[in-house]
């Protein structure tokens, strides 16, 4: 997870268990959106396996970004040797194939196991996921406040009654907890400094 249950409490500026369950799936889905968003996985995997079909010329692009170490680079099988048939630009994610030769044909015939990702979550990632949490998480408090029924905008308890709002806007879908914005223009803004781009 991108941030933790006191970061959301404390953006919130409320008190939140570290086990309360509602907190702690608010963040494993900002995290899994941020994820998707920018098409990486982000923090640190180690020993990753990724197969590419062969053919293309004397370049391979990585997945996933940034680029730790190369273990290894098989091709049909046979193990390559770094630095005498190949290189491995880490910054742009690129295995380059040496001495003028170029990668195979073949389908999946090229096996790269590589670590790659951030030791520590990006502070981007830290405060996009608190922000995605902490929305996701009130929608929660707010539906269960009303029963699970969208769009109350104001109870009375004498003679008990409810207002609603209207269903839907011009500037908003819908109502309620499935309703709640998962990323805002200006946290896509500071995710593309993650996402996967060739350099």
């Amino acid at each position: 997870m991108f941030c933790q249950v006191t970061d959301l409490a404390e953006f919130l500026q409320i008190d939140i268990s570290s086990s309360d369950v509602s907190a702690v799936q608010a963040i494993t889905d900002a995290t899994a959106v941020i994820k998707a968003y920018c098409n990486q996985e982000i923090v640190q995997v180690e020993d990753d396996v990724e197969y590419f079909d062969g053919g293309y010329g004397d370049k391979l692009y990585l997945s996933q970004l940034p680029v730790v170490s190369v273990k290894s680079v098989l091709v049909d099988g046979a193990s390559l040797i770094d630095g005498a048939d190949f290189k491995t630009n880490r910054k742009k994610g690129i295995v380059y194939r040496l001495n003028g030769q170029r990668w195979p044909d073949g389908v999946e015939n090229i096996e790269v196991t590589y670590t790659h990702g951030y030791e520590h979550p990006p502070e981007v990632a830290r405060i996009v996921c608190m922000r995605v949490a902490a929305r996701v998480y009130q929608a929660g408090k707010r539906s269960a406040e009303t029963a699970g029924v969208p769009g109350v905008a104001s109870k009375t308890l004498g003679d008990f009654s409810v207002t609603f709002e209207r269903e839907y806007t011009s500037t908003d879908t819908g109502k309620g907890a499935s309703a709640a914005r998962t990323l805002l223009a200006g946290e896509k803004e500071l995710l593309d400094t993650l996402r996967y781009k060739l350099l």
